[in-house]
């Protein structure tokens, strides 16, 4: 099946008009999320699927996160954005590779 890894059941990160969409995937020292029709994202949260959760410093500017991995371990992590109203987007897939 297209956009779905099997061995993960994760599902690829799809670029649309209206969602959040992180490149490049994988990423090694940056990566950008970006949000189109979301100025007002209040939270960011990056989960590893181990479920261990990560800071990774991130700035945001017209209209795109920013997200410095310099420093963040190798593997595959999950982010979750929250609105100013507490509604989250779909979670996206980032892989972290050095």
């Amino acid at each position: 099946m297209p956009g779905h890894c099997p061995s993960s059941g994760i599902e690829e990160n799809k670029r649309n008009e209206q969602s959040a969409f992180i490149f490049p995937n994988p990423a090694k020292d940056i990566a950008f999320i970006e949000l189109p029709g979301y100025s007002r994202i209040s939270r960011v949260r990056f989960t590893a699927i181990s479920g261990r959760n990560e800071e990774i410093p991130v700035e945001f500017r017209d209209g795109i996160l920013s997200l410095q991995l310099e420093k963040t371990p190798d593997g595959i992590y999950f982010c979750i954005l929250t609105d100013q109203e507490g509604k989250q987007l779909h979670p996206l897939r980032l892989i972290v590779t050095h």
